[in-house]
Formats: C-alpha cells, sequence, structure tokens
C-alpha cells in the first residue's frame, strides 16, 4: 500500500515538472496510503487512494537545509 501510494505522489510531482512548476517550489510530497482515510467505512473508495503536495508561494531565498 505504501509503496503505490509512494509511488502515486513521485508520478505527480513528476507531472507538475513537466507542467513547469519549478522544482525548488515542492515542499513536500506524501502519499496517504492506509493513513487517514477521508472514507474510512470503506477503505476500498477511490478518495481514500491520495496524496499531498506543499507547493511554495515563491522559490526560497537560500536553498532549504534538511539537515536540522
Amino acid at each position: 500500500d505504501w509503496s503505490l501510494s509512494s509511488e502515486r505522489a513521485n508520478g505527480s510531482r513528476l507531472v507538475l515538472q513537466s507542467a513547469g512548476v519549478d522544482p525548488d517550489r515542492v515542499y513536500s510530497v506524501a502519499g496517504k496510503a492506509g493513513s487517514d482515510p477521508l472514507y474510512p467505512d470503506d477503505p476500498t473508495l477511490a478518495g481514500n487512494r491520495r496524496i499531498a503536495i506543499v507547493l511554495l508561494r515563491e522559490a526560497p531565498v537560500l536553498p532549504m537545509d534538511t539537515s536540522l
């Protein structure tokens, strides 16, 4: 489940980039897999197969430091 969700999220990132979204604007991309379903009573519904993408409004002035 997590593998498919991760592939779906990364595929969406590539689609955004091919459509012209600057990769530096992509803050995070996450597959939700089975966590926090929109429809917990029916985990097979398409609405539960989702991803989350957070974009920055502008490219950061300084590179993001992920070592913190």
